[in-house]
């Protein structure tokens, strides 16, 4: 049996939006309540910016969810997975526009 596979491929925002700006010397515990609040955050200046936001997230929802039991892990992952989706990257030309970020070759196949 072959089932379908669905590819979640979420649609541009506009340049005009207001999003608030993550860099190293942004306030994670500030970012983190912005996230929260269900807004979005734009990494700036390098993808490590990125990693150290998702980490600081990581960290303060081991402290704010218990994580022992499976039902437990499952709303820590759905927390997790809601929040970070919230986490943005400009991409310009297919390509992201922070410094050091990788090369994602299906940004062109899905977006062309």
């Amino acid at each position: 049996m072959i089932s379908n596979i669905e590819i979640n491929k979420p649609a541009p925002m506009a340049k005009g939006n207001r999003i608030d700006l993550f860099n190293r010397e942004t306030d994670f515990k500030q970012t983190i309540k912005i996230l929260e609040a269900g807004k979005p955050v734009l990494i700036t200046a390098f993808y490590s910016n990125g990693l150290l936001l998702l980490k600081a997230l990581k960290m303060h929802l081991k402290r704010k969810l218990p994580n022992s039991s499976f039902q437990e892990q499952r709303a820590y992952r759905s927390e997790y997975h809601k929040l970070s989706n919230l986490v943005l990257i400009e991409i310009a030309d297919h390509e992201l526009s922070v410094k050091k970020g990788p090369s994602i070759g299906w940004l062109k196949k899905l977006y062309p």
